[in-house]
C-alpha cells in the first residue's frame, strides 16, 4: 500500500510547506485517512494533483513548493500509467493465448493485437468520478466548486507510448514475434502442398495488418504464397475435363471465388499481374467455348427433328441463363448463339413454310397456314430487332410469307362468310312484315362497318346450316292506353321590374342631415302564382319473340316490355283569380342585384296519341331486338373455339390448330377496342340495361381471346409438327 500511494504523501509535503493555515491544519488532521486511500482512487488523485498543480496556484508558494507539487504530480501520473500498462499487460496475454502453451482456453487473434495496438497508440483517456475526487479528505479546505466544474469541461488524457515507451516496444516485438511466427507456419504448410491453407493464413495476416506498420512485414510472403494460390487455381480450372457438366461448373465456381476475393482485396489485385490475368482468361474463354458447345448441341438435336419453334424458345430461354447464370462469359456466350440462330434460321423458315404447304395440299388446312406464316414473321423479327443489320438478308422471306398468308386469308375469308336470314315474322302482314324489313336493313348497314363482325352479310332466302336464320318470330299487336290525369297545386314567387324613387325621407330631412340618409330608394312588384300542373300517363305494350338458328343450334329471344314503356305528360296553367301582386321596399344595393322575371316558365307538353305510343314501342321492342341479335352474332368466335375444343380434347392437334388458326385470323379482322355501336357502357334506359350487360360480356370475353388465342394456336400447331 506505501509504495502505490508515494505520490501522496509527495502531495502532503507540498501541501505541508504551504503557507495556507487552514491547508496546513488539514493535512495534520487528515493524515490518517489519506494512508488508507484505496488504489481504486489512483486516477482521481492524478486528476487532483493535476488540477492543483496547473490550475489553482496559491500566489503564496515558493519555487522549492512548486517543484514539490510537480513531482507530486509525476508521482501519481505514473501510478495511473502502471494501471493502465497493468491493464494493457492483460489484455495482451490474451490476445496472445494462442501461441502460449498450455493455455488453449480462449484462442487470441492477429485482429486482436491490431485493435489493442491502434488503441494503445492514442491518447488513453482517464476516466474518473467526479463526486468521489470531490471527497478525497486531502482535498478539503480547497475550493471543491472550482474542482468540479474543472474536470467536466477539461477530460484528461494519456499518451502511454510517449509515457511509458518501453511498453510500446514490448508490444511491438511481441506483434513481429506473432507474425513472423504465422509467416514460418504458412511456410510449413507451403512446403506440405497445402497451399489453400496457407493462403487462407496470409490472406488472415494481410486482412489484418494492412493500414498499419507491420503491413510491409507480412507482404513478402502474402505476396508469393498468393500468386502460388491463383496460379494453382487457375491451372487445376485448367486441367479439368469440360466435355463433363459438373466439370465446367465446378471450374467456373472457383473462377468466380477467384475474382470476388481480387475484386475486393487491393493486395491481392496487386499480385493479380498481367501474366496471371492472361491464364485466367484462357481458361474463363476455354469454359464459356465449352459452354457453348453444349448449347448448341442441345439446339442441333432439335434442328435433328426439325423442332425450330422449340429450338426459338429454347434460344429465348439461354440469353436469360447466360445473363444471369454466367455474366462472366457473356460475350463468347451471346455471340455464340446469336451465331447459331442467324445461321440456322432460313432453313427453319423454308421448312416451316414447306409444312403449310402440305397442310394447305392434303386437307385445305388455311388456318394452320397462317399460324405457322405468324411463327415465321415472329422469328425473323426476333433476329431483326437485335441485329438490324439482317433486315436486308430476309426481306425476300418476308415479302413470300406475306404473300403465302393473304393467300390463306382468302380462303380463311370464305369459311367465315356467314349470312343472316330473317324469314317471316307472324303475323306476316302489317307490324311482322314491317319489322322484318326494317331489321334486314339495319343490319344490312350495321354489316359494313361494325368492328365485331367480319365475313358477315345479309342473305334473303331459307338459309343453311352455316347461316344466322331468325325465325318463328311472333309479334302480336301493340297496345297502348291512358292513365287517369293526376292534378297538383304550388306556389310561386316571381319579381318583377327594380325601380327606383328618390328617398322622401332624405328629400324631407336637412341638409346637414341627409349625408347619413340614402337618397334614393328602390322598390319591386312581387308576383304570386297559384300553378295547376296536371299529368297524364301513357302506357304501350310491346312483345316480340324468335329463335336465332345456326349451325344445329337454336337460340331463343322473347322480349316483353309489360309495363316498361310509360311516358309522362305534364302541363302546368295558372289561374289570374287567384294570382296577388305586392310591392316591395329594397336596400340600397344596385338594380342589377335582384331579378327582373315576372313571367312564370310553365310546362307545356303535348300528349302523344295512342297511335304515336304504340310507335314509339314498336321502335324500342326494335332496338332490343338489334341488341339481342348482336350479341348472338359477335359470340361466333366462341363457336370456332368450341369446336376445337372438340379435337383438343381428343388430342387431334392436327385439326385443332387448323380451327385455332382460323380464330386467331378472324380475331386479327376485328376490333374490340373503342366505343363500340349496341356494346357500350354509356347510359340507357332500364328496360334496356338487361340486354347491353349480356354484350358487355361477350366483348370482355372477345378481349381474352383477343390475347391468348395466337398462343393457344401456337401451342397446338406445335404439338402437331413436332409430336
Amino acid at each position: 500500500m506505501k509504495d502505490k500511494f508515494l505520490y501522496g504523501t509527495a502531495i502532503l509535503a507540498f501541501l505541508a510547506s504551504c503557507s495556507t493555515p487552514s491547508t496546513v491544519n488539514l493535512v495534520e488532521e487528515k493524515q490518517q485517512m489519506i494512508n488508507n486511500i484505496s488504489a481504486k482512487s489512483a486516477n482521481e488523485h492524478y486528476a487532483v494533483c493535476y488540477w492543483f498543480s496547473k490550475v489553482y496556484q496559491d500566489p503564496n508558494l515558493k519555487p522549492e513548493q512548486k517543484s514539490k507539487a510537480s513531482r507530486a504530480l509525476s508521482k501519481a501520473e505514473a501510478a495511473v500509467i502502471a494501471g493502465i500498462t497493468q491493464t494493457i499487460n492483460g489484455e495482451l496475454s490474451v490476445a496472445l493465448l494462442g501461441d502460449t502453451a498450455g493455455l488453449t482456453s480462449q484462442e487470441g487473434t492477429d485482429e486482436d493485437l491490431m485493435i489493442l495496438y491502434r488503441e494503445y497508440h492514442k491518447d488513453i483517456p482517464v476516466k474518473i468520478n467526479v463526486k468521489r475526487a470531490e471527497s478525497l479528505a486531502w482535498i478539503q479546505g480547497l475550493p471543491k466548486s472550482n474542482f468540479g466544474s474543472w474536470a467536466k469541461g477539461n477530460p484528461l488524457t494519456i499518451n502511454l507510448s510517449k509515457k511509458n515507451p518501453s511498453v510500446s516496444s514490448e508490444l511491438d516485438e511481441k506483434i513481429n514475434n506473432r507474425i513472423d511466427s504465422r509467416l514460418i507456419d504458412a511456410e510449413n504448410l507451403l512446403s506440405q502442398s497445402k497451399l489453400p491453407e496457407a493462403f487462407a493464413l496470409v490472406n488472415e495476416l494481410q486482412q489484418n495488418f494492412s493500414d498499419s506498420p507491420f503491413e510491409d512485414k507480412v507482404k513478402p510472403g502474402f505476396d508469393k504464397i498468393a500468386f502460388n494460390y491463383i496460379q494453382q487455381t487457375i491451372r487445376i480450372a485448367a486441367a479439368m475435363d469440360f466435355s463433363i457438366q459438373e466439370n465446367i461448373d465446378l471450374a467456373n465456381q472457383s473462377l468466380i471465388e477467384l475474382e470476388k476475393s481480387v475484386s475486393v482485396s487491393p493486395a491481392l489485385a496487386a499480385v493479380f499481374t498481367k501474366d496471371l490475368k492472361d491464364q485466367y482468361m484462357a481458361v474463363r474463354e476455354k469454359i464459356a467455348e465449352s459452354r457453348l458447345i453444349k448449347i448448341t448441341n442441345e439446339f442441333e438435336e432439335l434442328k435433328a427433328k426439325n423442332y425450330y419453334w422449340t429450338l426459338y424458345q429454347l434460344h429465348q430461354e439461354k440469353l436469360v441463363e447466360i445473363e444471369t447464370a454466367h455474366p462472366l462469359e457473356k460475350p463468347v456466350l451471346i455471340a455464340g448463339v446469336w451465331s447459331y440462330y442467324r445461321a440456322i434460321l432460313p432453313d427453319a423458315i423454308e421448312f416451316l413454310v414447306l409444312q403449310a404447304q402440305e397442310n394447305i395440299e392434303q386437307g385445305e388446312r388455311h388456318g394452320s397456314a397462317v399460324i405457322i406464316y405468324r411463327m415465321c414473321d415472329e422469328m425473323i423479327a426476333y433476329l431483326v430487332v437485335s441485329d438490324t443489320s439482317q433486315t436486308d438478308q430476309f426481306k425476300g422471306q418476308l415479302r413470300e410469307l406475306s404473300i403465302l398468308k393473304k393467300e390463306s386469308q382468302k380462303f380463311i375469308k370464305q369459311f367465315l362468310s356467314r349470312s343472316l336470314v330473317i324469314n317471316d315474322i307472324d303475323p306476316k302482314q302489317g307490324l311482322g312484315t314491317e319489322l322484318k324489313n326494317e331489321l334486314e336493313g339495319d343490319f344490312a348497314e350495321i354489316f359494313e362497318n361494325h368492328p365485331l363482325l367480319y365475313g358477315l352479310k345479309m342473305k334473303e332466302g331459307e338459309g343453311t346450316r352455316e347461316d344466322y336464320v331468325i325465325a318463328k318470330g311472333i309479334y302480336p299487336n301493340l297496345d297502348a292506353s291512358y292513365g287517369p290525369p293526376q292534378r297538383s297545386q304550388k306556389l310561386e314567387i316571381l319579381k318583377g321590374k327594380v325601380t327606383k324613387h328618390t328617398n322622401q325621407d332624405w328629400q324631407n330631412a336637412r341638409k346637414s342631415q341627409r349625408a347619413n340618409i340614402p337618397q334614393f330608394v328602390y322598390k319591386q312588384k312581387l308576383y304570386r302564382y297559384t300553378v295547376t300542373s296536371e299529368s297524364i300517363e301513357a302506357v304501350a305494350n310491346a312483345r316480340l319473340s324468335f329463335k336465332v338458328n345456326f349451325q344445329d343450334k337454336s337460340t331463343n329471344v322473347r322480349i316483353n316490355l309489360g309495363q316498361s314503356l310509360k311516358r309522362e305528360f305534364i302541363n302546368e296553367s295558372i289561374d289570374p283569380n287567384f294570382t296577388k301582386v305586392e310591392e316591395q321596399k329594397l336596400s340600397v344595393m344596385p338594380k342589377e342585384s335582384f331579378p327582373e322575371n315576372p313571367q312564370p316558365e310553365l310546362k307545356k307538353e303535348r300528349i302523344l296519341s295512342l297511335l304515336e305510343m304504340k310507335e314509339w314501342a314498336r321502335k324500342e321492342t326494335r332496338y332490343l331486338a338489334k341488341l339481342k341479335i348482336m350479341n348472338v352474332l359477335v359470340a361466333y368466335p366462341t363457336v370456332l373455339q368450341a369446336q376445337s375444343e372438340d379435337y383438343v380434347n381428343a388430342q387431334n392437334w392436327k385439326v385443332a390448330s387448323n380451327f385455332t388458326g382460323i380464330l386467331m385470323d378472324y380475331m386479327e379482322h376485328i376490333n374490340t377496342e373503342g366505343d363500340i355501336e349496341f356494346f357500350t357502357n354509356a347510359e340507357q334506359a332500364e328496360y334496356h340495361k338487361e340486354a347491353f350487360d349480356a354484350n358487355l360480356k361477350t366483348l370482355e370475353q372477345l378481349k381474352v381471346f383477343k390475347k391468348v388465342v395466337p398462343e393457344q394456336a401456337i401451342e397446338q400447331l406445335v404439338n402437331y409438327l413436332e409430336n
